[in-house]
């Protein structure tokens, strides 16, 4: 049998939605000014150059270049980034609950999961766009010479 909270959470008013939503964001500038470095000022090369994130990005993008398959690279630049965020989540969860925002904190974690994968994606994107610019900006003395079937139509061969 449900609860009397339930039941009122279930059939919360437009008014008790927003004030949670006001206590959430609340709680993200809390967490954010507990933190290393605060989200909302701005972004400078030296606040860049002291993210892990930023240095996981960058490795991930050259091992795309030099030629890491996109099954090996995105499942890692994942893990990282979401395992970069995890301090803020679990700073977010007793708060959350206190108001009883469960499904919206739960919501925001997939929220950033897919935040990630398309980050993830698109610095793989970025690595391979490079490798297959690299090659064909350097073509041999007579230009470039496709290799027969046999070596693969994505390679190309310089005399």
């Amino acid at each position: 049998m449900n609860t009397w909270h339930e039941r009122r959470l279930r059939h919360a008013s437009a008014k008790e939605v927003a004030k949670k939503f006001a206590v959430l964001s609340g709680i993200v500038g809390q967490v954010s000014a507990m933190g290393e470095h605060d989200d909302r000022a701005p972004m400078t090369l030296r606040r860049a150059l002291r993210a892990p994130e930023f240095w996981l990005l960058v490795v991930a993008s050259i091992a795309a270049t030099v030629g890491v398959r996109w099954w090996v690279t995105v499942p890692l630049v994942v893990a990282g980034l979401s395992i970069a965020s995890i301090p803020k989540f679990v700073a977010l969860w007793p708060r959350a609950r206190e108001v009883g925002a469960e499904l919206e904190w739960w919501k925001t974690i997939a929220m950033s999961m897919f935040n990630n994968l398309g980050c993830a994606c698109g610095v793989q994107m970025v690595g391979v766009f490079a490798r297959c610019s690299d090659e064909f900006q350097r073509p041999g003395i007579d230009g470039p010479v496709r290799g027969t079937p046999t070596e693969g139509w994505s390679r190309v061969v310089y005399r």
